[in-house]
């Protein structure tokens, strides 16, 4: 399973989709096929879209890079059809080598063939909160919410 989403291609999908229900559902289809998606799909007219990527996550303090780490982001595009083309809107996660140990730690999650697949739904399942204008709790009082 290739993990890398090749987000220039998404946009270059995205770009050239007609503002049209049949013309999102052909987007789907071959977006789905892309490497990378968590998940494609239409709902109340809009294009659903759900992307991973690997990368390395580089933390910087008072304008010093602190250390780095690999980890994970994910990517969710929602696509809406307009008169003239289409209106997006893009929100991201990322999860550090470290965020993803504490998941498997506190989850009843467990490294594996399904370690993968419960991530991605986790990941999902927090975007659409996020999107929805739900919020995160970190613990130790740091709250995200999407604005």
């Amino acid at each position: 399973m290739k993990l890398q989403a090749d987000h220039s291609a998404v946009s270059l999908q995205i770009s050239e989709l007609a503002p049209n229900r049949k013309a999102m559902e052909r987007g789907v289809c071959r977006l789905r096929r892309m490497p990378g998606f968590v998940s494609a799909g239409l709902s109340e007219g809009r294009m659903i879209i759900n992307m991973r990527n690997p990368c390395v996550l580089l933390t910087r303090a008072e304008g010093y890079d602190a250390f780095q780490e690999e980890g994970l982001i994910y990517t969710r595009i929602v696509v809406a059809p307009r008169k003239n083309g289409v209106a997006t809107w893009i929100n991201r996660a990322n999860f550090s080598l470290h965020a993803l140990e504490r998941f498997v730690e506190r989850s009843d999650c467990r490294l594996g063939v399904e370690f993968l697949s419960a991530l991605d739904t986790e990941a999902v399942a927090m975007l659409r909160g996020l999107m929805a204008g739900g919020m995160l709790d970190h613990g130790d009082g740091v709250v995200a919410q999407l604005s």
